[in-house]
Parts: structure tokens; C-alpha cells; sequence
């Protein structure tokens, strides 16, 4: 059930397309969603560990993706939003101790090329060394990555996004039951003894006595 409400959620977000005419939250959802799909494309060839190119390419993702979150802070309040940085973060930290040391296994192996024999035993120990290093760390990587596989941030920021629209929607309805116009109260009829008496007819006391007077003889 979890699953297809997430599916649904992303789905939903997926398919919001932004105008100019939009609000800043909703231009933010769609920068926000863009950015998070971007980040998502670069697992696959981050988690195989064989190409320096695509962990470059996730980190920047990674920190763009970030960059918008600060940027679009203030049209998202929600309590699952700052978890969404916190994860988003944790997957640059990791990024970027492994792109360090895929650089600096990339300038040492150049720079071996151009180094006298003398000198390329002890380049060659500091490459081995670099390189063994970003294999243990490949296991961080992953482990990062398979994080936020299962936290599944585009459902989670479609489910803020949803949250926030609902919560929107209900300020709005109340707002409006508050200033419609309310009807005006029915004013209950008093009724005034002494000044009508009902006859056996239905006719007020003061119009059977005239009547009666105008059909009396005169003395």
C-alpha cells in the first residue's frame, strides 16, 4: 500500500508542468522534482564503482540539487523537508571523499608518465595506496546510495508537496466560509394582546363591535 501511494505521489509530480503564472512554491516543486530525477539518473554508474566521470556527475547533481533546497526553504514549511536535505547531504558527503580520491589517483597516475624511472616507485606506492583506499570507500558509496533508494526522496518531496496543497486547501476553503455573506435572521412575529381578539369568524373585536353598533336602532 506504502509503495503505490509513493508511485502515485511521484506520478502526480511527475507530470506537474510549470507556468509563469505559477506561485514560487510550485515554481520550486518543479525545479526541486527536475533536480531530484537528475540526481536519481546517475546511481546506476556511480554504484559500479568503474567510472570516475559519473561520481563527478552525481556530486554536482548532488549539490545542485541542494542549492535549490536552500534556495526554495521558505515555500516548504514541513517537518519532512529538512529530512530530505539530511539525506541529500549525506549522499554529497559521501560523493565527494570518493572524487577526491578518484582526482588524485588520475594526477599521480599522469604525472608517473612524465617521472623520471628513480622516482615512480614511490608515486606508484602513493597510487596503490589512493586506489586501495577508494575501493574500501566504494562500500560507503553504496551504502549511501542504496539510502536513498530506500528513503525514496521524490516520494517524499511529492508527499510534502502534497501535504502543503491539502493544508493550502483547506485555509482556503475555511477562508472563504468565513466571509460568505450569512443570511439574515427571520424575525419572529410578536403577537400583541388586547389589540386583536378573534371572533367566532376569524374577525378582529374592534371590527365586530363597529359593525355591530352600525346595525344597533338608535334610542
Amino acid at each position: 500500500m506504502e509503495a503505490t501511494t509513493a508511485t502515485m505521489r511521484r506520478a502526480r509530480l511527475d507530470k506537474r508542468a510549470w507556468s509563469p503564472d505559477d506561485s514560487f512554491r510550485a515554481f520550486g516543486e518543479h525545479v526541486i522534482a527536475e533536480r531530484i530525477q537528475r540526481l536519481l539518473g546517475y546511481v546506476k554508474g556511480v554504484r559500479r564503482g568503474t567510472d570516475p566521470e559519473a561520481v563527478h556527475d552525481m556530486r554536482v547533481a548532488s549539490r545542485r540539487l541542494r542549492a535549490a533546497l536552500d534556495m526554495f526553504e521558505s515555500a516548504f514549511q514541513h517537518p519532512d523537508y529538512e529530512r530530505l536535505r539530511k539525506e541529500i547531504r549525506q549522499v554529497t558527503d559521501s560523493l565527494s571523499r570518493a572524487r577526491d580520491l578518484d582526482v588524485m589517483v588520475l594526477e599521480l597516475g599522469r604525472e608517473a608518465t612524465s617521472t623520471p624511472p628513480s622516482q615512480r616507485g614511490a608515486l606508484g606506492e602513493i597510487v596503490r595506496s589512493c586506489s586501495s583506499e577508494r575501493r574500501q570507500l566504494q562500500r560507503n558509496v553504496v551504502a549511501a546510495l542504496d539510502r536513498l533508494i530506500e528513503r525514496d526522496v521524490a516520494a517524499m518531496f511529492a508527499g510534502i508537496c502534497e501535504d502543503l496543497a491539502q493544508s493550502e486547501e483547506r485555509s482556503t476553503t475555511a477562508a472563504d466560509s468565513a466571509s460568505a455573506p450569512k443570511p439574515p435572521k427571520a424575525s419572529a412575529r410578536r403577537s400583541q394582546p388586547g389589540k386583536r381578539r378573534a371572533t367566532g369568524k376569524g374577525q378582529p373585536a374592534a371590527q365586530t363591535e363597529t359593525h355591530a353598533e352600525s346595525v344597533e336602532p338608535a334610542e
